[in-house]
Order: C-alpha cells, then sequence, then structure tokens
C-alpha cells in the first residue's frame, strides 16, 4: 500500500508554485511539430524533449521524482504501487508537474500490446504511460546538477515487482513528443498513443484489470492474494482475461471481481469514463 507515503517525499524542490498550463501548450491543440519523437531521458533527445516539456511544466522533476521512488519502495511486490491505488479508489496521486500539488489520475486506456497511458484530468496537456516493460531497471535523479538520470540495479537484485508494468513515460501531444524514463530497452509506443483521449476528459464510473500473457505465471497467484488484501474505498475493480484456474480461485475472494476466464475482456475497453489497466 502507497497511503501516507506520500506525505513524507518532498514534492517542493523546484520553483515556486506556477500557474496552469493552457491547453494550447500541450494537448495538441495548438501549433505542434512535425513528426513525433521519441527519446530516453538520459539522451541527447531525450534532454531537448525534457527542455521543451520544463517550459511549460516547471514541477516535472518532482513528478519523475515521486513515481521512481514509489516503484523503488514498492519493488518487492507484485503489484506496482499506482495499481494499489487504482484497486483501492480508481486513481492514483501524483505531484502536478506544474504546481507540484497532489492531484489525481482520469481515465486510462490500453494502447498497442503492452502500454496503458493515464490521463491527468488537471493537466490536459500531459499524459503518463506505462510502456509494459522494466527490465529491472528503475529510473533515479541526479541530485549533483538537479537533472534527471536513470540508474541500473545490479545483476542479480531483480524481485517479481520489476517485471511489471510501471509507469516510465510522459507524452506532450502538443509536443508530438515522448519521454521515456525508466527501462532503456521500454518497449515502443503506438502512433495512436499521443490520441488516447480525443474527447474532454470524464468522471470515472468503471475500472478494469486486464490480464497480461505476459506476466510469469507463478507471480499471478500472490498477485491476486495482494489485492485481496487491499482495502476499497469504490465497487471493486473488475479483472478481465484471467486463466480458468485464477479465476477459480479470485471468485473465492470476496474482494476481487472478475469477468471470468478468457482471452477477450467482457466488457467494451474503450469506453469515456472507464479506467482500463493492464495488471501487475
Amino acid at each position: 500500500m502507497t497511503t501516507g507515503d506520500e506525505s513524507r517525499i518532498n514534492t517542493s524542490q523546484a520553483e515556486p508554485l506556477q500557474q496552469g498550463v493552457s491547453r494550447s501548450d500541450l494537448s495538441g491543440n495548438g501549433a505542434a511539430p512535425p513528426g513525433h519523437h521519441t527519446a530516453h531521458i538520459d539522451t541527447p533527445d531525450g534532454r531537448r524533449i525534457w527542455r521543451d516539456m520544463l517550459d511549460h511544466a516547471p514541477q516535472l522533476e518532482t513528478l519523475i521524482r515521486y513515481i521512481a521512488l514509489l516503484q523503488a519502495r514498492t519493488a518487492g511486490l507484485h503489484l506496482p504501487w499506482y495499481q494499489q491505488e487504482l484497486f483501492e479508489r480508481r486513481f492514483f496521486r501524483v505531484p502536478s508537474p506544474v504546481t507540484g500539488r497532489m492531484i489525481h489520475s482520469g481515465e486510462a486506456r490500453l494502447a498497442g500490446a503492452h502500454a496503458t497511458i493515464f490521463r491527468l484530468p488537471d493537466i490536459p496537456g500531459l499524459l503518463l504511460a506505462s510502456t509494459g516493460l522494466s527490465d529491472a531497471q528503475l529510473t533515479g535523479i541526479r541530485s549533483t546538477d538537479g537533472r534527471p538520470g536513470g540508474t541500473r540495479r545490479p545483476a542479480g537484485t531483480e524481485t517479481a515487482g520489476d517485471k511489471s508494468h510501471p509507469i516510465d513515460a510522459i507524452l506532450a501531444p502538443g509536443l508530438n513528443a515522448t519521454l521515456l524514463f525508466g527501462a532503456r530497452e521500454a518497449a515502443p509506443l503506438p502512433p495512436d498513443a499521443l490520441n488516447a483521449f480525443p474527447a474532454p476528459p470524464q468522471a470515472v464510473t468503471s475500472a478494469i484489470a486486464v490480464y497480461d500473457p505476459a506476466i510469469a505465471p507463478d507471480t499471478l497467484l500472490p498477485l491476486i492474494h495482494e489485492i485481496a488484501a487491499l482495502p476499497r474505498y469504490v465497487a471493486p475493480v473488475r479483472i478481465s482475461g484471467l486463466p480458468a484456474s485464477l479465476t477459480e480461485i479470485a471468485a473465492r475472494l470476496s474482494q476481487v471481481e472478475t469477468d471470468g476466464s478468457g482471452p477477450s475482456p467482457a466488457s467494451p475497453l474503450t469506453a469515456s469514463g472507464q479506467v482500463v489497466f493492464r495488471l501487475g
């Protein structure tokens, strides 16, 4: 669980609080450079995207620090920190990349084979993403010069939590840019990821966790038990596509709700007002 951890994380390390970002700055409604640019933050191209994003989101480093710290703290668990919060209340909390104040995530949709795109209703010009690969790498921030930088975990210290779906990318539709800040080997996002949410933000009314067959089978049972142990503040997140054997086990746990077994979710995954994410 991550409840309470964020109160001990310093999210005020940059300049004084800034005013909000207009939709025309980053959301794609204004003039955007041609072509989709994707780069890791530890590369020259990534540094350029980083500087462009900072012009509109001065607390971007605070956001990345927060995500990296929580991912490091929960690396020994099978369920990523943000999914713990999604199962508890259908949203997760992060510092605003504009003000540094805590904000909530909104709708989420799947993209490509393994990715999930998350909306930030208070910051319409930026999206968060899980590319679906972490490959035992976590992101750190170099405090010596204030610039972000990646850190590789020592070989042999990986845990089940490293092989999940960490949040590892920031998308700026208005800049046609994606900044990766996790594993360098992260899978590329599909071209339509920047346009995952063509409609205005909607209130979240349901949440679905979709089983990813790439998850190692021996991690599924402890993952299900982690979910069952979480508190609930809203209606349960439905889990879709579990193997039949896991569906039977989940059915015995009162805190876990499933759509039944099989590769295809029983509910549509593209409707507005939904949080749809890849499990684990």
